[in-house]
């Protein structure tokens, strides 16, 4: 999928390829240019073949520029003495390189030219510049491949993506193509899993059918284009703009006549005055039409952003050990639960019914971060409302069973700074918000909702449980307290009231006792 083609500058010390391909280095990047130049001394000491504006072009999209430029320059050689013809040389490629927003790829002092015969003293004549839409995919330059027999060394340059394994696009669940996909969840049929089935067949009958559930959703779903210039006020006029304003810039770099500055000059400032009045007219929009969601919005934006802290930990040296020394304290490690190898029905279970998933997904917000399977309530609501049978079909066994998949176990934790520590040497000093799979939830909630109903209708709950009941919260918590202690001090007794807080319990429950 990748075609390397030559472009012809009829110039003998220069050669240039084009490299094109649908996705370059996994990302949308289609195309890059290496230019390679042997650039030999001209008509006197100080000059070169290659002038600085010909090696070193601007360039908006990825490119190389290797060769042997015969210059040297405290940049790359900052331990050899320069004179003064050899800097008057060098200055015109490091300056142009700058200007055109060149990065330098060479190790400084790492020499890359060995005379072979003569008195010469070896030097780094061969060196390396990346565009700055080259730069984050640059990796490492080295000079440990083996011998040609030249006075040169080879110089192995190594270009990545910039994060080692790419993440997937996520799906855009705002325009999934529900006209076209809703005929199908209606025609799609769950079958039972067996009557007595191993703890893995369940796990594949159930990783199947989600996984085929998942995969018609996605199938109908454009996937969002992630880029970390997006912004919401840029228009297709900024656009034309920006390119005026480059195309402008570099004539004017490489031409003597004045009005061509002049043009430059007032393209940027019309380029940057338009920026300016765009962004004024975006954030009083935003402020007049802001509720009372997207004030805090608003407010973040106004007085910015606190750096999160970054866990120091004393035993932990890098990223995997910060990583595990976290997961030991949020979740140490316990008793697995003793799962049968065949699973049977519990006796006396009601069979889920859609009433029972309607009102669960009811409780559940459309804005709410879904976890692993990228999939939010509020594409759940829209399948159920579609197609009732499907998720009662699909988590019903789960009940019937009284098994909960591995599979259904996986979460997205993100890490937060506690505010106000003294110090953060201390994983007691963060807090970890788990991200469950949207479907995992919706059963999680269906079964809370039975416990409570069972638990209420047997008197098992305490008259003054308020938390995690329906219809009683906070309110009702506070106003109980408040009778009983007016209650208390009307014959004239003291009242006391003790609170206690105990933490880390949630995650330090014995699964098999409880």
């Amino acid at each position: 999928m990748t075609t390397i083609t030559p472009i012809f500058t009829g110039r003998s010390d220069m050669a240039t390829l084009e490299i094109t391909a649908p996705s370059l280095f996994g990302t949308t990047m289609e195309r890059f240019h290496i230019i390679n130049c042997y650039s030999v001394w001209g008509k006197t000491i100080t000059e070169r073949t290659i002038p600085p504006t010909l090696a070193l072009p601007f360039s908006s999209f990825p490119t190389l520029v290797v060769g042997d430029f015969n210059i040297h320059h405290p940049s790359a050689d900052p331990l050899r003495k320069h004179n003064s013809s050899e800097l008057k040389a060098s200055f015109p490629y490091f300056s142009r390189a700058a200007e055109s927003g060149y990065t330098l790829l060479n190790i400084p002092g790492v020499h890359t030219g060995f005379p072979l015969q003569g008195s010469s003293r070896s030097s780094v004549l061969d060196l390396a510049f990346a565009s700055p839409a080259l730069v984050p995919f640059f990796q490492e330059w080295a000079t440990d491949l083996p011998s040609t027999g030249s006075d040169h060394v080879p110089i192995s340059i190594r270009l990545a993506h910039p994060i080692p394994c790419p993440p997937s696009l996520a799906p855009n669940w705002v325009w999934t193509d529900w006209p076209n996909l809703e005929p199908q969840p209606k025609e799609t049929n769950i079958p039972p899993p067996p009557a007595l089935p191993t703890k893995h067949a369940f796990d594949e009958w159930f990783d199947f059918h989600l996984g085929t559930l998942i995969e018609l959703l996605k199938t109908h779903t454009p996937s969002c284009r992630r880029s970390i210039r997006a912004k919401p006020w840029w228009s297709q006029l900024l656009s034309t703009l920006r390119k005026e304003f480059h195309s402008s810039s570099g004539k004017a770099r490489t031409s003597d006549d004045l009005q061509d500055r002049v043009i430059a000059k007032l393209s940027k400032q019309g380029y940057f005055k338009a920026i300016k009045a765009v962004k004024a007219h975006h954030w009083k929009s935003f402020l007049a039409d802001a509720t009372p969601r997207t004030i805090w919005t608003a407010k973040k934006f106004a007085v910015g952003r606190v750096a999160p802290r970054f866990p120091n930990l004393p035993d932990a040296t890098s990223p995997e050990k910060v990583n595990q020394a976290l997961l030991r304290h949020f979740f140490p490690p316990k008793p697995l639960p003793i799962v049968p190898s065949i699973l049977r029905p519990y006796k006396g279970c009601d069979p889920l019914l859609p009433g029972e998933i309607t009102a669960a997904l009811r409780k559940c917000s459309s804005s709410s971060a879904p976890g692993p399977d990228t999939i939010p309530y509020s594409v759940r609501k829209r399948v159920h409302l579609t197609a009732s049978r499907l998720l009662t079909d699909l988590l019903g066994p789960l009940l019937k069973f009284g098994y909960h998949l591995v599979s259904m176990k996986k979460a997205n934790g993100i890490v937060l700074d506690k505010p106000g520590k003294p110090s953060y040497d201390s994983p007691a000093s963060f807090t970890v918000i788990v991200l469950l799979q949207t479907v995992s939830k919706i059963l999680e909630r269906v079964v809370a909702y039975r416990l409570s109903l069972a638990a209420r209708t047997l008197k098992l709950v305490h008259s003054n449980q308020c938390g995690s009941l329906p219809a009683l919260s906070s309110f009702d918590a506070a106003i109980s307290l408040v009778d009983t202690v007016r209650t208390l001090q009307h014959p004239g007794l003291r009242v006391s009231t003790l609170f206690l807080n105990i933490k880390g319990g949630f995650d330090n429950v014995n699964a098999s006792t409880l």
